[in-house]
């Protein structure tokens, strides 16, 4: 363990200074938006969950809900609570992206328990929007059919995103899938584009939270994309496995885009909770 967290160490040392301060005691969460959120609805098996390993509502206080909550600490310190306007710097307030250097370090599970996690300990209205175009898979993890997503929105400038979002009331949890067909080029991941799709996708949770699990950083020009009209970037880390290189690779590209934070994920300790404070305590 003492490789993956000295990496981890090197990271923080290059990230520090890039706004976000430690600061005291983590804001309130996000409150609930007014009104009627948008979505077709759909439902969850809390069984599907339970198999899968993720948080459900009955297990509140499992080592992995706890896991969760010292991210959400660290994360919500550093979450402007402005409405949903960019900021000087282009980033949109309560968007998170979350990401990797390589495949299966396991971000959109990490993804997926953040969301669930927000929705169902923190009564946050959470959009969980899967725009990893190259291994889209939280619908399917969640056993719900594909439908019209990312790629579709992206490709029709005219379509409303937030009318396509679907949702589980039971769990508090939207949805918004990856689409049908996810060959997107380059120019339809252009940053205006992108940025307009996010906006709209956002407008309905400007008081809860966005967010994004993105491909690989160093596999699609798309998460870096993304990243620039986020306010935070996550970048999970698998210990043990992803390379330091990777992982100051990954970090270089985001220079300048938006906050990161990086969690270690996988970590083989009889004591995960206390490894993963160590690990994200830097930030």
């Amino acid at each position: 363990m003492t490789d993956n967290f000295s990496l981890i160490e090197r990271a923080a040392r290059r990230l520090g200074g890039r706004g976000g301060g430690r600061g005291g005691d983590a804001p309130a969460p996000p409150g609930a938006a007014p009104g009627a959120l948008p979505g077709r609805s759909v439902s969850v098996d809390p069984g599907r969950l339970k198999a899968l390993g993720l948080i459900t509502a009955d297990a509140c206080d499992s080592r992995l809900a706890e896991e969760m909550r010292v991210v959400k600490r660290r994360l919500m310190r550093r979450l402007r609570r402005q409405p949903l306007v960019p900021a000087r710097d282009g980033h949109l307030p309560g968007v998170v992206t979350v990401s990797s250097a390589r495949p299966r370090e396991g971000k959109s599970t990490f993804a997926l328990n953040l969301a669930l996690s927000l929705a169902l300990d923190d009564k946050v209205n959470t959009l969980l929007v899967d725009a990893d175009l190259l291994h889209p898979r939280l619908f399917a993890m969640l056993g719900l059919d594909r439908t019209t997503g990312v790629a579709d929105a992206l490709r029709d400038p005219a379509m409303d995103p937030a009318t396509l979002v679907c949702r589980d009331e039971r769990l508090g949890l939207s949805l918004f899938d990856a689409g049908h067909d996810t060959r997107a080029t380059a120019e339809q991941f252009a940053v205006g584009k992108v940025r307009a799709m996010v906006e709209r996708l956002a407008r309905p949770f400007r008081d809860g939270l966005v967010i994004i699990d993105t491909a690989p950083l160093l596999m699609h020009t798309g998460a870096l994309t993304l990243a620039q009209c986020a306010e935070q970037t996550v970048l999970v880390v698998e210990a043990n496995r992803t390379e330091q290189n990777e992982v100051q690779t990954a970090i270089d590209l985001l220079d300048g885009t938006t906050n990161v934070s990086l969690v270690l994920n996988k970590v083989p300790t009889d004591n995960s909770t206390e490894a993963l404070r160590e690990a994200y305590s830097y930030y």
